[in-house]
C-alpha cells in the first residue's frame, strides 16, 4: 500500500515540476541568464554528482562486507551525509543566484509549487507511519 502511494506522490511531484516549467513563462533573456548561472556551477555540479555516487556505492559495499552496525559503516555513512550536505548547499547557492532573475510573480509560483511538493512529502511520511 505504501509503495503505491509513494509512486503516486513521486508522479505528482514530477507533474508539479512540469507544470511549473510551463507556468513560469521564462523569457529568452531569463533562460539565457539561468543557463549561465548553471554553467558557472557545472564543475561543482559534476563533482557533487560523482561524490554522491561514490559515497552511495561505498555505503552499499561496506554494509555488505561489515554489516549495518559496524564502525566502517558509520564512517561511510558520514560520507553519504557530507555529500547530501554539499548537494543541499550547492542547490541553495544556485537557487539564490537564479531567484533575482525571476520576476516576483515567478518567485511566488516557485514558492507555491515548493509548498505543494512539501505537503505531498508530508502526506507520504504520514502514510508510512500508518
Amino acid at each position: 500500500m505504501f509503495r503505491g502511494h509513494a509512486h503516486e506522490v513521486i508522479a505528482g511531484i514530477v507533474g508539479e515540476l512540469r507544470g511549473l516549467r510551463s507556468q513560469l513563462n521564462i523569457s529568452d533573456g531569463q533562460r539565457t541568464q539561468i543557463q549561465e548561472v548553471v554553467k558557472s556551477h557545472k564543475p561543482a555540479i559534476a563533482a557533487q554528482l560523482e561524490k554522491g555516487r561514490d559515497a552511495r556505492r561505498a555505503m552499499r559495499d561496506v554494509v555488505e562486507a561489515h554489516g549495518p552496525d559496524s564502525a566502517e559503516t558509520s564512517k561511510v555513512a558520514d560520507a553519504v551525509a557530507d555529500s547530501a550536505r554539499t548537494r543541499a548547499l550547492l542547490v541553495a547557492k544556485i537557487s539564490s543566484e537564479v531567484s533575482p532573475i525571476l520576476s516576483s510573480e515567478q518567485r511566488e509560483q516557485v514558492k507555491a509549487t515548493r509548498g505543494r511538493i512539501e505537503d505531498s512529502v508530508d502526506e507520504l511520511i504520514a502514510k508510512f507511519g500508518e
